[in-house]
């Protein structure tokens, strides 16, 4: 016969089990693979979560993109490129500063991109700096973070994809 403190035990036990069985799979899951056929030709792309960030007006989010040619992030917010401070930073490291807005809502980083995957593959976490409506009163910078855990990984894979 189980006393109470056995039973509490044991159910602590397999509930603890399951909530670090859970918190693995979010690790995990920061960075997906993607696959899409463009023409006659598989092309992959890395994905990081999607993070809440404050546009000044409204909470978004926003995601980093990774292809082979350049870092994207993608908001739901128009992005105002006109102040030049729109940049990412991985952990201690200089920023780096966007090359420029495409389709109104991705920040594009394309001149750097072998300096931002060693980075990312080296770093723990990166700031991007947003700064949104570029025909509205001005509601300054707005910084976001996304973990770089499982981005090695990842990337590997997608280098790999066909």
């Amino acid at each position: 016969m189980l006393k109470l403190g056995e039973k509490f035990s044991g159910i602590c036990v397999a509930g603890c089990a399951l909530w670090l069985g859970a918190a693995i799979n979010v690790m995990a899951a920061e960075w997906q693979v993607n696959k899409e056929l463009s023409g006659n030709k598989d092309i992959c792309t890395l994905t990081s979560a999607k993070m809440p960030v404050d546009d000044g007006y409204q909470k978004v989010s926003a995601q980093i993109i990774v292809d082979n040619n350049a870092v994207i992030v993608k908001t739901e917010s128009e992005l105002d490129p006109g102040f030049s401070d729109i940049v990412m930073k991985v952990g201690n490291r200089d920023s780096i500063q966007m090359d420029k807005v495409s389709q109104k809502k991705q920040a594009v980083f394309e001149s750097n991109y072998g300096k931002i995957i060693e980075q990312f593959k080296q770093g723990r976490e990166v700031t991007v700096t947003l700064r949104f409506w570029p025909t509205w009163p001005v509601t300054g910078t707005h910084p976001v973070s996304f973990s770089l855990i499982g981005f090695t990984k990842a990337y590997t894979e997608a280098t790999t994809c066909k």
